[in-house]
């Protein structure tokens, strides 16, 4: 069996932090080049109080021209375990909450397939809200199925 080595699907670091005390704006997937992204969202220790989060499609990487999406997500077991949630909906416009009390050291997982999204908003992404003293160490990885696989990927986030 061939190895990925992330020709088969493009492995992106969209945000990594070592102490989130700020809303976030990612930048956003280019979803032209590519047939599916999976976000996965990690929350290391949190402290205070709870961050919102919410997808978007954008006609641009930066997020500026954003409009909410209806989406899914799986959330994991506690870090060291092999589990997950439930499939959760959420509507378009809603948000999930990433609770301080429970959520540190989790994963969120979500899935866009470039069908869902319409050719004047083509870039997918998210938005994360913190609560009024909430700290957090966050990061965000998309793996990016593309629609032509080659050794070099790019424009993910163009």
């Amino acid at each position: 069996m061939a190895k990925n080595m992330a020709e088969q699907i493009h492995i992106v670091p969209v945000l990594f932090e070592a102490n989130k005390a700020t809303g976030v704006v990612a930048k956003f997937i280019n979803m032209k080049l590519y047939h599916k992204v999976e976000f996965i969202l990690s929350f290391g220790t949190m402290g205070t109080a709870d961050y919102t989060v919410k997808y978007q499609a954008s006609a641009v990487t930066a997020g500026t021209t954003a409009t909410d999406l209806a989406f899914q997500y799986r959330k994991s077991a506690a870090a060291g375990t092999a589990t997950m949630g439930a499939v959760t909906d959420v509507a378009a416009a809603s948000t999930f909450t990433a609770a301080y009390a429970t959520d540190s050291t989790m994963l969120f997982i979500t899935d866009f397939e470039s069908a869902e999204l319409t050719a004047d908003l083509p870039y997918v992404g998210l938005y994360l809200t913190r609560g009024s003293s909430a700290t957090a160490q966050i990061n965000l990885i998309a793996l990016c199925w593309p629609r032509y696989p080659q050794a070099t990927n790019s424009g993910a986030l163009t």
